[in-house]
């Protein structure tokens, strides 16, 4: 484990509460956080409610992971007994539907709750009481900021976005994954998200069958993730005829790899928070091709990191994928904006200063029986909403 000798104070331990470790946007952007916040020199554990995929890579980045199972009765003792032996110094709860279990630890700690809300705007928010009891509550943009109500409970919302690394390949690395997928040639676009309605793929299918031909003709379309809906997406696609220019790809761990191999990144979403998708592949220097919809607009300036098209629009979005093909200085120059906004702006280590400046301060309003803490002289700001 990487140590950060420069870190001001550690906060031991901080426990993550997710609803899963499937392979969705939140569940890696936790993981990450986590793994960067331990890097630091703080204690992380990670309590999941369901198991997924991502459960071995916490594991890899040595991470202590604890995965609920049974009934809920049986869940509830577990998670009591759980934080009981854990003796959390601050409990951070990833959306609302993990809400009920992260209150749970008030019942054997005083450790502060900080909740964030990752962009599911229309589950299940949590109770007055729950909220009662929650320290900080934290979305992702400013555009959840504006639409989110909570209960009359919660305290005042913050905004901290998602941040992210820069990426380091090896030598010929993306011309083996091109050459490994048949992609020689092409100018490859891509989408990673779950299929599951609300990403836009059908939209996607709709734009790639309205490009002209010379442009179809030069473009190829990889859809990495799985889903509920890939079976009717797949579907659509043989019925508009766009196969040849479509690769659906499934569910893949080297998501890295595919992004380096390809040239511009899609993401025509109905609604959206800040995906970690978009800023993953500003990393690599990839044009954003993507919806004006929800925190995107707040990390994607339209015509300088990307183009932004109305969300359900195949003909807007065929057109933006038409101009990011056919001309490379513009494809050039957007890729290197995005880049360079994600190195700066948007990384993950102004990410994690920004969650241990909330931590602090959550856990200076700690009551007099609450373990003592001594907050350091000088803090970074953050992000709060107006």
């Amino acid at each position: 484990m990487v140590r950060n000798p420069s870190v001001r104070h550690v906060i031991s331990p901080i426990v993550h509460v997710v609803s899963s470790l499937e392979t969705g946007g939140m569940e890696r952007v936790v993981l990450r956080l986590a793994s960067a916040q331990q890097d630091a020199g703080h204690e992380v554990h990670i309590l999941a409610l369901r198991p997924g995929v991502l459960e071995q890579e916490a594991r890899q980045r040595g991470l202590s992971t604890h995965v609920l199972s049974g009934g809920r009765l049986q869940r509830t003792l577990s998670t009591l007994a759980w934080f009981f032996r854990t003796k959390p110094a601050i409990v951070h709860v990833h959306n609302a539907t993990s809400l009920h279990y992260g209150v749970l630890s008030r019942f054997v700690s005083r450790a502060p709750i900080v909740v964030t809300l990752h962009g599911d705007l229309h589950s299940r928010l949590g109770s007055n009481w729950e909220w009662s009891r929650v320290s900080a509550a934290i979305t992702v943009s400013q555009a959840a900021a504006h639409v989110l109500t909570l209960p009359a409970s919660a305290p005042q919302m913050m905004v901290i976005r998602n941040g992210i690394s820069m990426p380091v390949h090896a030598a010929g690395a993306r011309d083996r994954t091109r050459a490994a997928l048949g992609l020689d040639g092409k100018v490859v676009g891509i989408e990673v998200a779950r299929v599951d309605g609300k990403k836009g793929h059908k939209t996607l299918m709709h734009a790639v069958a309205a490009l002209a031909e010379p442009v179809r003709a030069g473009v190829h379309i990889l859809v990495a993730g799985d889903g509920r809906d890939l079976a009717d997406v797949e579907a659509l696609a043989r019925t508009l005829g766009v196969t040849h220019a479509v690769t659906f790809l499934g569910a893949r761990t080297d998501i890295d790899d595919l992004l380096h191999a390809s040239d511009f990144f899609l993401l025509p979403s109905d609604t959206e928070g800040v995906p970690l998708s978009i800023l993953e592949a500003m990393s690599h220097g990839l044009p954003i091709v993507a919806s004006r919809v929800g925190g995107i607009p707040e990390i994607v300036e339209h015509e300088r990191e990307g183009l932004l098209v109305p969300p359900g629009d195949p003909q807007a979005l065929a057109a933006a994928i038409t101009r990011v093909v056919s001309d490379p200085d513009t494809r050039a120059s957007l890729g290197t904006a995005a880049r360079l906004r994600a190195a700066t702006e948007l990384s993950l280590d102004q990410t994690v200063r920004h969650y241990e400046e909330a931590y602090r301060k959550a856990l200076s309003k700690a009551g007099p029986s609450d373990p003592p803490y001594v907050p350091p002289r000088s803090d970074p700001p953050y992000v709060r909403s107006s």
